[in-house]
């Protein structure tokens, strides 16, 4: 700790998880340091010591015309201080205040110098503002004589100032004296009197660009130093955590005296986090219609917190199932940055296909070339219960799968080309066909609550077939069967 009034360098270290944060920094035996009644205000001298030998006077005045035989008005204010000369050769009339000023500060003020100096010719009152240490006079702020002004002179008021290089405690004095002679009288005037200390200076923290961890995020700002005259207050409004986008702290460091100075740190807090989204099914999933299933969901945000998340699902809701086919529920959650997650589940609700029944079935799939084939299966829900409503098609091709024809949709025949039919491999082949359905779709047989189709193979060359049965729910079962 320096002593009282030096100037000091002190660092804060500020956590911002106290709201307010004030630090101080004391020195002892300060001694408060400013002019008191400097512009002589109070209408009197108050704080100011006199030397008033006979003849001289001090007043507070607002003009001196009212008590001597000339006029001038304050510089500031309503008031300012009259010394007038002593009637004994070589005697100051004083006015003068002790002070302390610490390396760097200022005072200022004005004065004016009226003369009158007549006598026996003899012109050499004079008038003095100066500092002093101790007794003795350090510096001269204001200095006029009759021989500067002329007698009978007055000069306007004029501004004086002094920086003091070292810290200490000094005395203010303005006065003036009837040099060589006790007659005819002599003015000093002051006013507006000011002991001005340097503001603190003052370093902060660099600005700081930190991400997100919540709705509000705890910031360390950092150092701040300040020089100044202890004792030192630094303060700062950080809050205790800051919310995104930009805060501008104001540090405020104080010097003994009441002299300030602020500068700025910038807190600037983002977040480019997308908000994350969980379901319980997966994209893809698979359901057997009138399944029970619940739909269970989430959103959350790691940085800046969630502001809305949105799903035509409750989360816990039961899971449509009640038809068959693609479904999408989409997510949609936004974080307080604005940043978006989008997620779309598709999800699948399909028949139980139950078959398929006698004759076709996987241990017998060899068939007669020109037989009809009766294709029979039945479709349940998760329940158990049969799907009478569903619509399924048939179509064949020869054993490649990439190739399948319609099947015919009348019971007409038509004579192609049986050489353009290869059998197990090669082109989509055109044979004579008679079907024994009329429509390429199976029909439901109420009494044994399933579905059938009876496919003809008239004109089939022997070979390999795949018969493919696609139903509504967007599933497909292929048959391969086998003609001789």
């Amino acid at each position: 700790m320096q002593n009282s009034g030096k100037h000091s360098r002190f660092k804060l270290l500020y956590i911002t998880m106290i709201t307010f944060s004030l630090i101080v920094i004391f020195a002892g035996n300060v001694l408060a340091s400013s002019i008191t009644n400097g512009g002589f205000e109070t209408g009197d001298l108050s704080g100011w010591d006199t030397f008033i030998p006979a003849g001289g006077s001090i007043i507070a005045t607002n003009n001196p015309l009212s008590v001597e035989q000339f006029s001038m008005s304050p510089i500031e204010g309503n008031y300012f201080a009259l010394i007038r000369s002593n009637s004994i050769a070589n005697y100051y009339t004083a006015l003068s205040q002790p002070f302390y000023a610490s390396a760097g500060s200022k005072i200022c003020g004005w004065a004016f110098f009226k003369t009158k100096d007549s006598y026996l010719g003899i012109y050499n009152d004079a008038s003095l503002v100066v500092t002093k240490t101790g007794s003795a006079a350090d510096n001269i702020l204001f200095q006029e004589s009759v021989s500067s002004v002329g007698d009978n002179g007055i000069t306007p008021w004029k501004y004086w100032e002094y920086y003091f290089p070292a810290s200490g405690t000094y005395t203010i004095e303005a006065k003036v004296a009837n040099i060589g002679d006790r007659y005819n009288n002599s003015y000093i005037g002051i006013d507006d009197v000011k002991l001005i200390t340097p503001a603190p200076v003052l370093s902060v923290p660099a600005d700081i660009t930190a991400e997100a961890t919540g709705i509000t995020t705890p910031v360390t700002l950092g150092e701040a130093t300040a020089d100044g005259i202890l004792p030192l207050t630094i303060t700062n409004d950080a809050p205790a955590e800051f919310p995104l986008g930009t805060t501008v702290v104001t540090w405020t460091a104080v010097d003994a005296y009441g002299n300030s100075a602020s500068a700025s740190q910038v807190v600037t807090i983002f977040d480019n986090t997308a908000p994350e989204i969980t379901a319980a099914v997966e994209d893809g999933a698979e359901f057997t219609l009138n399944e029970p299933a619940t739909f269970t969901w989430s959103a959350s945000d790691g940085q800046s917190g969630l502001a809305a998340a949105d799903c035509a699902y409750q989360s816990g809701a039961a899971l449509d199932t009640s038809t068959v086919g693609e479904k999408t529920i989409n997510i949609t959650a936004v974080d307080n940055a604005g940043n978006t997650t989008v997620k779309a589940i598709k999800y699948y609700v399909r028949y139980s296909f139950i078959g398929l029944f006698s004759p076709v079935n996987p241990d017998a799939r060899i068939y007669q070339s020109g037989s009809s084939i009766p294709v029979k299966f039945r479709l349940e829900d998760a329940n158990g219960s049969c799907i009478k409503t569903a619509t399924a098609a048939i179509s064949y091709a020869p054993v490649d799968p990439s190739l399948y024809l319609i099947a015919q949709t009348t019971c007409n025949s038509r004579t192609i080309d049986p050489a353009r039919f290869t059998g197990a491999k090669g082109p989509k082949a055109e044979v004579q066909l008679m079907v024994a359905e009329t429509s390429e779709f199976f029909r439901f047989d109420e009494a044994k609550m399933q579905y059938i189709y009876n496919f003809s193979t008239a004109g089939f060359a022997a070979g390999e077939y795949d018969i493919k049965i696609t139903l509504d729910d967007g599933t497909e079962n292929i048959i391969r069967i086998i003609l001789r």
